[in-house]
């Protein structure tokens, strides 16, 4: 009896777990494809910041993060960090906290917008936090929320993306 009771135990939790990054692939997969349709539509609009939403378009093809109740130790570095790139690398990391705190799917691909930049060779978080902007504002989308670089990079809700003065880094 106790062999059943350990077997059943031992499937759900198999279970629970493969259930588990289904759910998270299901939000990263619509994250980015909502992500994709912003940047697709905001090319339409034929602005300044043209080229490097092609870059970031490309850069979803990369998307990794570890199983649940792991994270990367960068993620730990200091509170708020949800995802990031490593300078030089097309990879946008996910930590474990942006599955924690149930990000909405449009929160979400804001968030994938921002580190796409990052891949598309933009390394100031200001003009980063720009381009993010950039992207929903030229698409006609809403912002799902403000982060804290609003305030540290002056960023209003008047910011016009066809102003974006700036460029990829080498």
């Amino acid at each position: 009896m106790s062999r059943i009771v350990i077997l059943l135990f031992t499937v759900s939790l198999f279970a629970q777990t493969a259930m588990a990054k289904d759910i998270r692939q299901q939000r990263v997969d619509n994250a980015a494809k909502t992500a994709i349709k912003i940047i697709d539509k905001a090319l339409t609009r034929n602005s300044p910041m043209q080229e490097t939403l092609l870059q970031m378009r490309q850069s979803f093809g990369d998307i990794q993060w570890l199983p649940h109740g792991q994270n990367f130790p960068h993620c730990l570095k200091k509170p708020g960090i949800r995802a990031f790139v490593t300078n030089g690398t097309s990879t946008i990391h996910l930590c474990a906290t942006l599955f924690d705190e149930d990000w909405d799917q449009d929160s979400m691909a804001q968030i994938l917008l921002h580190e796409s930049a990052h891949v598309a060779g933009i390394h100031d978080e200001c003009l980063t936090t720009k381009y993010e902007i950039g992207a929903l504002k030229l698409a006609k989308k809403s912002i799902s929320f403000k982060s804290d670089y609003w305030k540290t990079c002056h960023i209003t809700n008047k910011f016009d993306p066809f102003q974006v003065v700036g460029t990829t880094e080498p």
